[in-house]
């Protein structure tokens, strides 16, 4: 008799062991998950920003150009602040961009590193036709068909960069991209 209590006694504590190794296994690597989702890395991060950063760039532009093409009398004022928030707003994707671009070139991703190049290079056209906006605005007779003309380069190269920027999120966070907004 004491021999089977100390049987079941060892089969229970066995069973016990054997799952409390399976719930601490299968835990860690919820842990692991979730971990992986809330620290990913600087790099992703500000990716997320510099995306926020592109499409608030884009709607400025977008704005400005409709403005330009639209108002009957141009406020130099209001278009000035338009070409500001643009500027600004590309100045800081550029720069959430290195981030990534540093972290990417710290890891050997060259493919991430290609890609941000390229979107780097979208963000240099769009800072130069930015730069044509300022030039308009800095003007006494503000021309409205030039500022619409350069606000619409910055629009191309600023749709070029954020779609570049969606194609290389897809491929690098698929469980975290989202769809840009279509206007």
């Amino acid at each position: 008799m004491k021999s089977q209590i100390t049987q079941r006694v060892f089969c229970v504590g066995m069973a016990l062991l054997v799952l409390a190794v399976t719930m601490q296994d299968a835990s860690a690597q919820k842990r692991s998950v979730a971990d992986r989702r809330q620290h990913p890395g600087k790099g992703f991060w500000s990716n997320q920003a510099a995306s926020r950063r592109m499409g608030h760039a884009l709607d400025y532009s977008r704005g400005l150009s409709n403005y330009a093409r639209q108002a009957q009398t141009v406020d130099h004022g209001f278009a000035t602040s338009q070409v500001e928030e643009i500027g600004r707003n590309i100045s800081v994707a550029e720069q959430q961009l290195s981030v990534v671009r540093k972290e990417a070139q710290q890891s050997g991703d060259k493919q991430t590193v290609a890609d941000i190049d390229q979107i780097a290079k979208d963000l240099t056209a769009a800072s130069t036709a930015h730069a044509d906006c300022e030039k308009h605005c800095q003007q006494a007779n503000l021309d409205t068909t030039k500022l619409d003309r350069s606000a619409g380069e910055v629009t191309k190269s600023l749709e070029s960069a954020a779609q570049r920027h969606q194609q290389m999120m897809k491929r690098l966070h698929p469980e975290a991209t989202t769809e840009p907004k279509k206007d």
